[in-house]
């Protein structure tokens, strides 16, 4: 009929977005008008900016990143002398480009990339054998954030229920969490305090030291590690102290050395404290007794089968940090 997918939309009382993709998957045919010779060399110039990488200590990144920073270059560049953001997002997805979000790492420095990588390699020639012995451990906070699923389906003209999001610190109550995880292996979740006080009555953030990590946490686990167990901790002042490696050789636990830095992204409860934090969202707490509670109830219902497949996604973890 040679209309346009906005009159498409208006007649079958379908979105836009649906009317596209029924053009993609060619239930419906369109007539697409010849592009001009300008518009050719416009859409060149805007996939040239697109993929044009700057570099510096050691790092990679894109030097126009967004529909914005293309579109001012282009008027710096004389290439055209006027354009919109919406014409760069269309030239953009002509070209065959998306717009994505870039992944978060934990660092991109090379020392401590290498670090990563040489530790990847010996935990894979080790073998599955000795990953699964592994007993991954870490702390996490938690607090009554709702914490739930991003989007969700709601009738037609109908507004989705909104989420709050605010810092931890500004959220009505938060607790530090201590847990670790093994295969077919779950500690008890130790909940520790948000708020310490002093000799002179004074609140303070509380602080994870050597010593309220051996009596709170270690001592309450480390007799019921399964056999050959092998304990992981990252590189906190209060993981690496004299003191905890002397607490751990005197119970007889093997800790897994040269864990290196700025590796959350390796250690595989890190999944699991974000499952645990949705969960403790839906019981909805609202004060720091109903946050404890929830927490303890949640993550006493998180399945084995689920710890299992985050230990078993552990090679996987190592296979990306190799091919980075």
């Amino acid at each position: 009929m040679g209309g346009s997918v906005t009159s498409a939309s208006q007649k079958f009382d379908r979105c836009r977005a649906t009317i596209r993709r029924a053009l993609s998957k060619q239930c419906l045919s369109r007539k697409r008008r010849k592009q001009s010779k300008r518009m050719v060399q416009r859409v060149k110039a805007v996939k040239k900016l697109a993929d044009h990488v700057s570099t510096k200590n050691g790092r990679a990144f894109p030097t126009y990143s967004c529909a914005n920073a293309i579109r001012g270059e282009l008027l710096r560049m004389n290439h055209v002398a006027a354009i919109s953001k919406r014409t760069v997002c269309r030239d953009l997805r002509r070209g065959g480009y998306v717009n994505r979000v870039r992944p978060c790492v934990p660092t991109r420095v090379p020392e401590q990339l290498e670090a990563k990588q040489a530790f990847a390699r010996r935990m894979k020639k080790l073998g599955s054998s000795y990953q699964h012995r592994i007993i991954f451990s870490d702390e996490s906070w938690l607090c009554t954030n709702e914490g739930g699923h991003r989007t969700c389906w709601v009738p037609r003209g109908v507004k989705p229920l909104p989420r709050e999001r605010k810092c931890r610190w500004n959220c009505a109550s938060s607790v530090l969490v201590w847990a670790c995880i093994g295969r077919d292996y779950k500690s008890e979740l130790i909940v520790l305090p948000s708020k310490t006080k002093d000799g002179d009555g004074e609140t303070h953030t509380f602080r994870l030291s050597s010593r309220t990590y051996i009596d709170k946490c270690l001592a309450k686990v480390v007799g019921k590690f399964p056999p050959k167990s092998i304990l992981q901790q990252d590189n906190a002042r209060a993981h690496v102290a004299a003191g905890t490696h002397g607490y751990l050789k005197r119970k007889g636990i093997t800790i897994l050395l040269k864990w290196p830095p700025y590796s959350c992204d390796l250690n595989v409860i890190e999944g699991l404290w974000a499952e645990l934090q949705r969960r403790v969202g839906l019981l909805g707490p609202s004060n720091l007794a109903e946050l404890t509670a929830a927490a303890k109830k949640a993550w006493n219902a998180i399945p084995m089968a689920m710890i299992n497949s985050f230990i078993d996604g552990f090679a996987a973890k190592l296979e990306r940090v190799l091919q980075t």
